[in-house]
């Protein structure tokens, strides 16, 4: 690993942990887990241990073949080889299955029977075309979900305000 890559990762750490993890990771875990009344901790966020690992060179906290090599470490055998070297994975809601199954009864008479279009701004055919292209599997999931979303909020906050 070249010198100049290791010296930039170390600073990119700092920068991440002070920026991102700060005020968008930890701030959403904290208000999602307060919304349900749990108690959320990171285990690995104990001012101790950044103190004991941002000073470490930066060698030994990158590897080409392991991720997060010092953890590995610190775990030793304990941790299984295809949990650690499996292909990185984001979280994401499952909407596509919820929209075709429980959620499809809900949504597709919002989106295709035209309930309240005519107080509607959006162009109804237009809403009906995305619903359709998303049953036939030729679009995303976010399309209709975004529309229902609108019309949701469409008349809560203009149909049914004072």
């Amino acid at each position: 690993m070249r010198l100049g890559y290791v010296r930039m990762a170390s600073e990119i750490f700092v920068l991440e942990a002070s920026t991102y993890m700060a005020n968008m990771l930890l701030r959403d875990t904290d208000y999602m887990s307060m919304a349900v009344s749990l108690e959320a901790r990171g285990p690995f966020l104990d001012h101790r241990l950044w103190e004991y690992v941002l000073p470490l060179a930066g060698r030994l906290k990158l590897d080409r073949k392991l991720p997060k090599p010092l953890l590995l470490r610190a775990a030793g055998q304990r941790l299984p080889s295809e949990t650690y070297l499996r292909r990185k994975m984001g979280f994401t809601l499952p909407f596509e299955r919820w929209l075709r199954n429980g959620l499809r009864g809900e949504v597709e008479p919002e989106l295709v029977s035209g309930r309240g279009a005519d107080k509607c701004p959006l162009e109804q055919q237009a809403v009906e075309k995305v619903w359709h292209a998303f049953s036939a599997g030729k679009t995303s999931w976010s399309r209709p979900r975004a529309l229902y979303v609108l019309k949701q909020w469409i008349r809560r906050n203009i149909w049914e305000s004072p």
